[in-house]
Formats: structure tokens, sequence, C-alpha cells
């Protein structure tokens, strides 16, 4: 029986083994080359830095064939996708070379079993989208799934005999960096796959290998929790011989840059290195001066081009640390705020904390 949901045709969960078992049966077989990317979030805002990234990949499979798999948040935002945008990538993949997998993720779903990618597949020869889970000559692919449950009911009931060890999927994972200064400690547990399986995630945005659990990574640096992080997409020369990918980096990079650039009035005007483009990038400052003090000396970053940066101060001493006073202003506020919940380096968790995640990474050896 099926649903409608949202005013869509919706299958029965109970349905779920035999629809995905008539997927993703395409000519590619286990020798071929693999690419892989996630987390473009495409928008009319970002689309320059998408199809900057998409290109080097396209450029690959232009020259090599193989498969390409897109491991979820195609786009930023499912009901509300920019429709030139929309039809631009149809485009680019309608006159792509080799094959398509594209897996729903989180921010391109809007509803159970739904998402803005469905039907690509229909009017795009060699591509197909995982909108339920699938059984594919290069592994088993699980669109994004709330409920850990049915997550691994999809991953035990789409494998195959004749198939590569992948598990393709978007999914935070226990022991994953959320980004540099936060890890997961309640997503999935990697115990529960099987140890010969490479699983290879979309979700969050550093790129990682953690053992056999993957992050692609996004392309592009979307805000300071991805500064200095070096993206690229992943390759698999011969994924039969090899299931461990190369990491290429990204060259055509157009999206800005984050940088923080640390100063303390006491030194003088801050130094910015020469490798960052004020002009071009996203930049910060932070200091370890209070906020009034930080004001006083604002002429010092105007003489070095930093005077529309974000400034970043410790609260007034006068404040008192960790008291939120009504003579306040927003930002001392927010800062004594955080002061006073989390102590004074609130990246830095307490260990006990930490236990969990630190488990599961040992699972991975």
């Amino acid at each position: 029986m099926a649903g409608r949901v949202d005013g869509a045709v919706q299958p029965d969960r109970r349905d779920l083994r035999a629809v995905g078992a008539t997927q993703g049966h395409l000519h590619g077989g286990p020798g071929v080359i693999i690419r892989a990317t996630s987390d473009l979030h495409l928008s009319a805002v970002t689309a320059p830095y998408v199809w900057a990234a998409l290109a080097e990949l396209q450029e690959d499979a232009r020259l090599h064939g193989g498969v390409t798999v897109i491991a979820g948040d195609l786009f930023d935002q499912a009901t509300m996708a920019h429709m030139p945008t929309w039809n631009k990538l149809l485009r680019m993949f309608k006159s792509w070379r080799g094959e398509i997998y594209l897996i729903p993720g989180n921010h391109d779903q809007y509803g159970p079993y739904n998402s803005i990618i469905d039907g690509m597949d229909s009017i795009t020869p060699g591509l197909r989208v995982a909108t339920l889970p699938m059984a594919t000559p290069v592994g088993t692919m699980v669109p994004y799934m709330s409920d850990p449950d049915e997550f691994w009911t999809a991953v035990k009931e789409n494998r195959r005999s004749k198939m590569l060890p992948f598990v393709w999927c978007h999914q935070g994972f226990k022991g994953a960096y959320l980004n540099a200064m936060r890890r997961d400690t309640t997503g999935l547990s990697c115990s529960r796959f099987d140890p010969a399986y490479m699983v290879v995630a979309g979700h969050y945005h550093m790129p990682q290998n953690i053992g056999r659990l993957v992050y692609c990574g996004s392309p592009y640096e979307a805000t300071f929790a991805e500064e200095n992080q070096r993206k690229g997409w992943l390759r698999w020369a011969n994924p039969k011989a090899s299931v461990v990918p190369e990491r290429i980096p990204f060259v055509n990079t157009v999206a800005p840059k984050h940088h923080t650039i640390h100063w303390h009035p006491d030194t003088g005007e801050p130094a910015i290195p020469p490798d960052v483009d004020v002009e071009r990038s996203i930049v910060r400052v932070k200091t370890t001066a209070p906020r009034s003090m930080a004001r006083a000396a604002a002429s010092q970053l105007r003489a070095v081009g930093l005077e529309g940066a974000r400034l970043i101060t410790a609260p007034d001493e006068a404040a008192g640390r960790g008291v939120v006073t009504e003579s306040m202003g927003v930002h001392d506020a927010v800062d004594a705020y955080i002061a006073g919940r989390y102590s004074a380096d609130p990246t830095s968790p307490a260990p006990e904390t930490m236990a969990e995640w630190a488990e599961e990474v040992d699972l991975w050896g």
C-alpha cells in the first residue's frame, strides 16, 4: 500500500526491500573509477562555488568515465529551490559522462521519501536518485534517515553478493568531527557496520577519514567552523583492489576563504598573513582585550583595512565573568553568558563528555 504525505504518493515502509532491490542496476561494474563529493548546498548565492567544484569532477568523468556519487545535500533548501539553478544542474548532469548516483540529504528532503532531486533520474539517462535505499553495483545507497532503526534495516536489506563492500549515505556518526572544534557524541554507532565495509558519508562538512568511515566534506567553506580545511573530492582508481580513496584537492575554488586574525591593541596594528586577501576573504579579528579597549584602538584596524571585519573581544572585566547585567551591550552579554556556562574555552568539553566518541573512534582502529 502507499500513503500520501504533502500531496505526494509515499511507498509503504514495508516495501523498502522490494523497491530497493529493483533500482540501481546500471552498467557500471566493480572495476570502474568512482568519484564522490557531498554537501554542495546549491542555491542562487552558492551556485558559482558549486559549478566550479562540479566542473572538476565532470572533467575527470569526461576523461575516464566511471561512476560519480553525490552523497547528499545537493541543495541548501528543498522547499525554496531556485529553479533556474535546478535546471542548470540538470543540464550539467545530462552532459555528464558515465553514471551518476544522487543520495538525498536532509537539506534535499521536504518530507518522508520526498526530495527536491526526485524525478531527475526519470529524465536523465545514466542518473539514479536513491530516494529509497537501494542496492547498486558500487554498494548500498541510503538516503538521510532520522530513524536509526530504519537506517540499519536499510543497510542490512540492501546488500547483495556481487557488489562492492561500500555503504553510501548521508548521516552523522559518533566520533566524527562536525567541524574543527566539535565531535559527534550522539550519532549512529559505527560498531554496527560489518568491519569489511567502507562507509562513505555526507552530512558533516569537514573532510575526514576515521578508519573505514570517510566523509567527503563540502567543496567550499561556508562558515568559520570550516576555516583552514583542505577541501577536496574522493576518487577510487580501482575500488575492487582498494577501498581507500584518494582525496584530490579542489583547484579552482572561487568561494571566499575564512580567516581569523589575532590581535591585541598593546602590540600595535594586526599583522595580516601574506596569503590572506582581505578583499576576497571573510575576515574576523579576535583579541583577548576587553571590548572597551579594542574599540578605543579601532584606528589600528582601520590602518590595515580591517575596519569592516567582525570583532570578537573578551567581556569587559567590570562586567564580571559569567554575570550578565542590564548595562551590557549585546556582544558583552553573549560573551559573559558563554564564559559563565562553558568556562573560558567553550570549544574544550570536559573529558567525561567525550568518552563515548573516543570508544567509537577506537572501533575503527
